[in-house]
């Protein structure tokens, strides 16, 4: 009844209908990711750097650290010199608060 040829290539005649290019080469796509992950940083962590104690430092050490920090950096201390002053010290202690959790919260 209807004689109709199969094409031989179903993507070529997508293609024509559409005006899409498709590629016709078998080479997979890139790989998002590094076949390697990075080498996992050995040393201080920048939370350590923050509170400037050593890696194996115990609860207390980090403390006193922090204690020491919190007291010379606090906002209030520097209330009377000026905005600068008082904005540098919220900055400085919003990065010593976030040092100091994150090592609690390791358990160092």
């Amino acid at each position: 009844m209807f004689n109709r040829t199969q094409p031989a290539d179903p993507f070529a005649v997508f293609s024509q209908t559409y005006h899409i290019r498709i590629p016709y080469d078998d080479t997979p796509p890139p790989k998002a990711e590094p076949e390697e992950p990075p080498p996992l940083e050995v040393g201080l962590t920048r939370s350590h750097r923050i509170l400037g104690v050593p890696l194996g430092a115990s609860r207390k050490e980090l403390s006193q650290a922090y204690k020491k920090l919190a007291l010379m950096h606090h906002p209030d201390r520097v209330s009377g010199k000026g905005f600068e002053a008082r904005e540098y010290s919220e900055e400085r202690m919003k990065e010593i608060n976030a040092a100091y959790s994150e090592l609690r919260r390791r358990g160092a």
